[in-house]
């Protein structure tokens, strides 16, 4: 039960935890799964709806997965050009190099998949998918095989052809920073159900709810009752306006926006229980009495704060989200 619609050029990235329906959506938008009720249309023209269900190979939707499926038999240009056989043969090649050469991967043209590696290969796959031009380009999960320094170089050098051919793409993952970097709207999904549109920047600096906070980025959560249109906690005000006077709530903050301050200053005072070494940044853990759970603060890497130390914990009234 959703409703979710992509523009024509847009790149949108579907994004939830395993098992909330990512994968069913597209196979319902391709016709490998039909749908029981509701409608789907693609530039205007339903293709599932009550008494409509176009086969998939009408559609003009393309569906690449994190497998890349390569017929094994093939070189990368039959592979690419598999599904042209219905073009002149002197067109289809032609489609076929330009994508090979726009993806940088037409020097191994006739190569076997087995030959070429696995970003080679993702390219190649996706050169497959583009070849026939669709209208739409669905991808379950197509960089989760590469490892990190690939995924990243792939991911840019993918997005990139898309936005020049201008085909429109819902691209699915379950990593958060992988869809806020990916799209340029976000839907996030949970059970089944679109919980928030928007952009990047939308769903990360204004989540409209407890677990579209959590999802972009672990949170601190601090429990707190409304008094005057702030959230009184034990570290501290902070805004909620659209809570009524005196009702619980809790104040859901990222470990970046706390701070270790001064004994001067104002904070909640506590005891450091662990600290990690993260590169550019620490990863602080401080005990309080009037907490439940230790809070994580990620800190500059020069803020040393060994374990044991006693500290001070504050966080800016704007800092929170309270729900």
């Amino acid at each position: 039960d959703l409703s979710l619609s992509v523009a024509r050029g847009e790149i949108a990235a579907l994004v939830g935890p395993s098992g909330c329906g990512k994968t069913t959506l597209l196979r319902a938008i391709a016709g490998i799964a039909p749908i029981d009720s509701g409608r789907i249309a693609l530039d205007g023209e339903t293709v599932a709806g009550p008494g409509i269900e176009v086969p998939p190979e009408r559609r003009g939707v393309g569906l690449m997965f994190q497998e890349h499926a390569l017929f094994p038999h093939l070189r990368i240009d039959e592979n690419v050009g598999f599904g042209l056989r219905r073009l002149p043969k002197a067109e289809a090649a032609a489609r076929v190099a330009d994508l090979l050469d726009r993806l940088g991967i037409a020097a191994l043209a006739r190569r076997y998949p087995h030959q070429i590696s696995g970003g080679e290969q993702q390219r190649a796959a996706l050169a497959r998918a583009l070849a026939p031009r669709p209208r739409l380009l669905l991808m379950d999960e197509p960089f989760s095989a590469l490892d990190r320094r690939l995924r990243e170089g792939v991911r840019e050098e993918t997005l990139a052809v898309l936005r020049d051919l201008g085909i429109a793409a819902l691209i699915v993952t379950h990593d958060p920073q992988e869809a806020l970097a990916e799209g340029d709207r976000v839907a996030l999904m949970a059970a089944g159900r679109i919980v928030q549109v928007g952009t990047g920047p939308d769903l990360y600096d204004r989540p409209g709810c407890a677990f579209a906070a959590e999802f972009f980025c672990p949170c601190n959560k601090v429990p707190g009752v409304c008094r005057g249109g702030w959230l009184e906690t034990p570290l501290g005000r902070f805004r909620s306006p659209a809570i009524a006077e005196g009702g619980a709530a809790t104040a859901y903050l990222r470990p970046h926006a706390l701070r270790l301050v001064g004994e001067s200053e104002h904070g909640l005072a506590g005891r450091v229980v662990a600290e990690s070494f993260l590169g550019e940044t620490r990863q602080i853990r401080v005990a309080a009495e009037a907490l439940a759970e230790p809070l994580r603060i990620r800190a500059a890497a020069g803020e040393a704060a060994p374990p044991g130390a006693l500290v001070r914990v504050a966080a800016p009234p704007e800092a929170a989200f309270v729900f």
